[in-house]
């Protein structure tokens, strides 16, 4: 099965990396067009696969002791000689070890994406590191989830909820900060969204990534808004 997956995976990279061929040498337009537009491709690219597996690791893993308890197989499990930290490691595997090897196989295909639209190898390779890291994370979500409620229907609300949170709900409190104290400081959303990080690989070096990190007050906005190139950049 292992085979084929990667096999279809290699089928697939394979017309995209022949139209990469013939793009990148058929003319300088493709490659100034590509460069232009970098960040929104790969920031399109990383936000896709971030979103894919995060929702893929929560949805693989709350359900892993909840399903164990109602179907009355948990006593089972934990009277054999397996410890604990077994139990959990080999649930936690069963929900890390296939979609390790879902991203890894697309990584060619990002690779490949990569070399088309000219974007970073290093920041791609630095973005499927950090989703693995990701992943780890909300896997870990998940079986907490799983075996503090031992409902599946709860953990899996309380699981998306808490994702919810962390990615929607940043950015709704650091709204409402930034409206209260009239300048732009993202706080929580640095310390506790995971897209923040992802953010900021994507716009690491970029002109950009400067005025995500300066704090700007809405009086600062207003002496400058005569200035043509400030407001292009608003």
């Amino acid at each position: 099965g292992i085979l084929k997956f990667f096999s279809l995976l290699v089928f697939l990279s394979l017309p995209f990396f022949l139209l990469g061929i013939l793009l990148r040498f058929s003319g300088m337009y493709w490659k100034d067009y590509c460069k232009e537009y970098t960040i929104i491709w790969l920031l399109i690219i990383s936000l896709l696969q971030f979103i894919y597996f995060a929702y893929k690791s929560i949805s693989c893993s709350f359900s892993l002791f909840s399903v164990e308890w109602e179907r009355r197989t948990l006593d089972s499990i934990v009277s054999t000689l397996l410890t604990p930290d077994d139990i959990i490691l080999g649930k936690f595997m069963v929900a890390f070890f296939p979609l390790f090897l879902e991203i890894t196989g697309y990584l060619p295909l990002m690779i490949t994406l990569g070399f088309l639209f000219y974007l970073s190898l290093f920041k791609i390779m630095l973005i499927y590191l950090m989703t693995l890291i990701f992943m780890v994370f909300f896997i870990i979500l998940g079986l907490y989830c799983s075996l503090s409620t031992l409902i599946t229907q709860k953990a899996n609300s309380k699981a998306l909820l808490t994702s919810g949170l962390m990615i929607i709900g940043t950015l709704i409190l650091d709204g409402i900060i930034c409206s209260l104290l009239g300048m732009m400081v993202p706080v929580t959303t640095m310390l506790l969204n995971p897209l923040a990080s992802i953010l900021a690989v994507v716009f690491a070096g970029s002109e950009y990534f400067r005025f995500m990190l300066i704090s700007v007050s809405y009086t600062h906005l207003r002496a400058h808004e005569t200035s043509l190139h400030l407001v292009c950049r608003l």
